[in-house]
C-alpha cells in the first residue's frame, strides 16, 4: 500500500468503519464475511500492539463475529498467496470488487470463494 493510501485505524473501532462503502454494499454490511474479515485484521493489529507492549485495553478490541469465523477465515486466507494483501485492497476500494474471489479461484478452482462465503455463513 502506498503513502497516499496509508488509514489510520484503532482497534477499539476495528477496521469495519474504514471499509469502503462499495465493498460493503456489495458483500453486505452485516454479512459474516465483512464482519470476520474486518476482525481477523483488527486482531493482527491488537496482536502488534500487545506485543510491543501498546494493548492497553483488551476487552475493548472490537469484535463483529464469532471466534470460530476468525479462525475458518484466517485459516483460508494462509493457503492462498497474496490473499491477505488483496482482500485488504478490495475491503479499501484500491481493488476492484471480486479481486479476492478471483484470486481464490485462480488458485483452487470456480466457485471455492462462493463455498467459503456458504460456510462462514454456517459458523455466525
Amino acid at each position: 500500500m502506498s503513502q497516499d493510501h496509508l488509514v489510520s485505524v484503532n482497534v477499539h473501532d476495528g477496521f469495519l468503519p474504514i471499509f469502503a462503502p462499495i465493498f460493503m454494499e456489495h458483500y453486505g454490511s452485516s454479512s459474516i464475511f465483512v464482519r470476520t474479515l474486518a476482525d481477523c485484521f483488527t486482531l493482527r493489529l491488537a496482536r502488534v500492539l500487545e506485543k510491543q507492549g501498546k494493548l492497553e485495553s483488551p476487552e475493548l478490541v472490537a469484535r463483529h463475529s464469532t471466534n470460530q469465523a476468525v479462525e475458518r477465515l484466517e485459516q483460508w486466507l494462509s493457503t492462498v498467496d497474496g490473499a491477505n494483501r488483496t482482500a485488504m485492497q478490495e475491503a479499501l476500494g484500491l481493488l476492484p470488487l471480486g479481486s479476492m474471489a478471483l484470486l481464490v479461484e485462480k488458485e483452487f478452482g470456480a466457485e471455492r470463494f462462493k463455498q467459503w462465503m456458504e460456510w462462514l455463513d454456517e459458523s455466525d
